[in-house]
């Protein structure tokens, strides 16, 4: 059994940098500071993001890390309740 890989969220990053007008995968690359090799093979899913790269795009583009990530799609988030209300005794 596969281990299943943290990718990058693509189009949300693509969405992010047409708004500022960066259309190619080279201003994009550029504008964060990454190389465009390292960016074309996370976009493509090709390679998993590293903290650094993840935080140079999410300062590049004003996004957050969890906005960027895309969990598998058999991963399921939980939510821990806010206030766990207690039962008198």
């Amino acid at each position: 059994m596969s281990v299943p890989r943290i990718r990058l969220h693509a189009n949300r990053l693509r969405d992010k940098a047409r708004e500022v007008g960066d259309e190619s995968n080279d201003a994009i690359a550029q504008r964060a500071g990454v190389a465009g090799s390292t960016l074309s093979r996370l976009l493509t899913g090709r390679t998993t993001p590293s903290t650094d790269t993840l935080v140079a795009l999410s300062d590049a583009y004003g996004i957050t890390v969890d906005d960027l990530l895309q969990r598998p799609e058999h991963e399921q988030v939980t939510t821990v309740p806010a206030q766990i209300e207690r039962v008198p005794a």
